[in-house]
């Protein structure tokens, strides 16, 4: 706001060092002309397109008084100084009058943008001064609670906040509090969820580990030889595997379906065939991973030869089939 106003006295001192000068009006309209381009240019430059409404506001008032002095002058030229006649002197009296009147309107407009962005700024400098204060407690509170554990933190807040009066370090305290309560509801849900998970693998883990001890096959209608058994069926897997076409590996699906693991070998079955899929005595290595950006759990399966996938959304089936691949190789 004082660039500006220093902008507009530098912007008056050259209009009334032109007109005490003893030059014709035409030369004066020049050089206000003049001056009054570069007085737009200016403004328009550092108005620029990230400046407040206020600013916007200023910049045009002071380019409309730019060419409303000028008209102000040349009417007060036309009745005092220079030799016009009656009509002369009628049309620059009528001109000055609309020229002061809204000069003057401008005026008092100016100053209420300056009154405006004067409350603009001292309401800035409470917010920022705010700001300050909320930045003090938060850290005040951040050492308060520092190298606690949650629940120590919880504890030592709900003792020491009802003892605060009311005001913001109270509510900021109190937001700081549920924060915590809320991060400590999350830490029990991902631990339940945990310890759920936990228990079905380790109850699958068990599962897969007495069918094998015991020999626990089931009745299937699958081709198997001697001295082999069904453990279990999964459904809806996915096998994928790396085939090699005109010279470009692509990562291919070879179906969906019904997915047999016997102690002898896999054995699939989809909607137009059914094959062993893999022999368990030529797998080479067994792994099992989650595929994040699909949300679905894979099972790498090395062979002789290359690798095949098996893909599901079930954890606990994909958990399963590398249990008794393993424990079945002994790996």
């Amino acid at each position: 706001m004082i660039s500006w106003i220093i902008l507009s006295i530098l912007y008056v001192l050259p209009l009334i060092f032109v007109a005490r000068l003893n030059i014709s009006l035409t030369s004066k309209i020049f050089i206000f002309a003049i001056i009054d381009f570069i007085f737009y240019r200016i403004t328009n430059r550092r108005n620029g397109y990230n400046s407040s409404e206020l600013i916007e506001k200023l910049a045009r008032i002071l380019i409309y008084l730019s060419i409303l002095f000028p008209i102000a002058y040349g009417s007060y030229y036309l009745i005092f100084i220079f030799d016009s006649n009656k009509n002369g002197k009628i049309f620059g009296i009528v001109s000055l009058v609309i020229s002061l009147i809204i000069i003057l309107y401008f005026l008092i407009s100016f100053i209420k943008i300056i009154k405006d962005f004067a409350k603009e700024i001292i309401m800035i400098k409470q917010e920022e001064k705010r700001k300050r204060k909320i930045e003090k407690i938060i850290n005040n509170f951040g050492e308060l609670i520092k190298g606690l554990e949650n629940n120590e933190a919880i504890a030592l807040l709900e003792i020491e906040i009802p003892k605060l009066q009311e005001g913001e370090t109270k509510e900021i305290y109190k937001k700081g509090l549920s924060k915590l309560h809320e991060e400590k509801r999350k830490e029990e849900e991902r631990l339940k969820r945990k310890q759920e998970r936990n228990r079905l693998l380790n109850e699958a883990a068990d599962e897969v580990e007495y069918n094998i001890e015991n020999n626990r096959f089931i009745e299937t209608n699958i081709p198997l030889i001697a001295e082999e058994g069904c453990f279990e069926i999964f459904y809806n897997i996915e096998v994928y595997e790396y085939k090699t076409r005109y010279g470009a590996t692509n990562y291919e699906k070879v179906g969906e379906g019904k997915l047999y693991i016997t102690n002898k070998k896999l054995y699939f079955i989809s909607d137009i065939n059914a094959f062993p899929l893999v022999w368990l005595n030529n797998i080479m290595d067994v792994n099992w991973y989650f595929l994040e950006d699909e949300n679905k759990f894979q099972l790498k399966i090395t062979r002789d030869g290359n690798a095949i996938f098996l893909e599901s959304y079930d954890e606990v089936d994909i958990f399963k089939m590398n249990c008794y691949i393993k424990t079945i190789n002994g790996k």
